[in-house]
């Protein structure tokens, strides 16, 4: 009779440990999809059979990957593009997937006439020469074409204030609309809702404003201290008012009166100054995490860890790969042993979640 307890005493507590291991491991399980919803990779390959395209398929298909961003060199022939975007829409994963590009006309449109797209004007021509309603016009055959390739996010319009014209970034590639703040929101207003119109969605950039700038954070560290000013926020203000955000993209852009760490990575920005402006659903995400304005001065793992910290909803990475590692397993092996180990907090990883998924529903 001493020996039956003995036995089942230990079958007991075997059973315990047995699902004290299976809750963890779908713990696990769980907050590995709901990171998964934050990370944004670039797709630089043109062919769905591309091993790097065949990697990113499998990770969409997990749930490691929320969303994507079709690169330049993704970009070969309409045909093409619509071959890839369809090969990425037919995944079966736990969630609509993000598929996104720079598509805002002028020296930034992927989809380019030279690959057989339509032209689009430069927002600096649009401030100049086009009525809203022009404006309209030409933003909804955008919207149109981006709806017909099966490509659901656009990554603009640029809210920036042409504050410099030389900025090597914004004013002297034509990228900004007017010097004028209220123009910037018009017209940045025909694009959101010509976009919205087709059901593609928009990102707002590059949060606190990079129209001042003097570098390029592609490059290095840009310091907007001593020349960035208040009226940059006015589109932000009055796209907020209208209740008519999707996503906010924070730049590499660095104002020491704030934060020493640039606005991506910076609680301060985030927190303290761009999220009381924004209704609690809007989304906030990083520019690319990869440019070397961050990657010179910040390891992969400090970047990740400050710019979840900071806020961030969804994280960019414009390349698949980095430093020959799958950057997707990399962000999501940081961003889990960050959570586990206290440096960030469930609760964070959790209200992003549930901002990407509220979000998805629209699509």
């Amino acid at each position: 009779m001493k020996q039956y307890f003995i036995y089942l005493f230990i079958i007991v507590i075997g059973n315990g440990v047995l699902n004290t291991l299976m809750y963890a491991e779908s713990q696990d399980i769980k907050l590995e999809k709901m990171v998964g919803q934050m990370v944004m990779v670039g797709v630089s390959d043109n062919n769905p059979n591309n091993p790097r395209v065949r990697t990113l398929l499998t990770h969409i298909e997990s749930g490691r990957v929320g969303g994507v961003i079709l690169l330049k060199a993704a970009i070969k022939t309409p045909r093409q593009v619509k071959i890839l975007v369809s090969s990425l829409r037919h995944v079966k994963g736990p969630f609509p997937l993000l598929i996104g590009i720079d598509q805002e006309g002028g020296a930034v449109q992927r989809l380019s006439p030279e690959k057989g797209f339509q032209h689009f004007s430069s927002a600096q021509n649009v401030g100049y020469s086009f009525s809203n309603s022009e404006a309209f016009a030409m933003y909804d055959s955008m919207a149109m074409n981006l709806m017909q390739l099966g490509i659901n996010l656009n990554f603009g319009p640029v809210v920036d204030i042409n504050v410099n014209p030389s900025s090597p970034v914004i004013g002297r590639v034509g990228r900004s609309f007017s010097r004028d703040a209220h123009n910037v929101y018009m017209f940045a207003k025909q694009f959101v809702d010509a976009h919205h119109g087709q059901n593609i969605l928009t990102v707002l950039k590059h949060y606190p404003g990079h129209g001042s700038s003097q570098t390029d954070s592609h490059k290095g560290i840009v310091d907007i201290t001593n020349r960035w000013t208040e009226r940059e926020l006015y589109p932000y203000l009055k796209f907020s008012q209208d209740d008519n955000i999707d996503i906010v993209m924070v730049s590499h852009t660095t104002n020491y009166h704030i934060d020493d760490k640039p606005a991506s990575l910076s609680y301060s920005h985030i927190q303290h100054h761009l999220r009381p402006i924004l209704f609690q659903d809007d989304i906030v995400m990083t520019d690319d995490l990869l440019m070397e304005g961050i990657s010179h001065y910040f390891s992969l793992k400090e970047s990740i860890i400050h710019a979840v910290n900071a806020g961030n909803d969804i994280l960019l990475f414009a390349d698949s790969h980095y430093q020959g590692k799958d950057i997707v397993a990399e962000v999501s092996s940081i961003i889990i042993s960050a959570v586990k180990s206290g440096q960030i907090s469930e609760r964070t990883i959790i209200t992003s979640y549930k901002r990407i998924t509220a979000l998805k529903k629209y699509l």
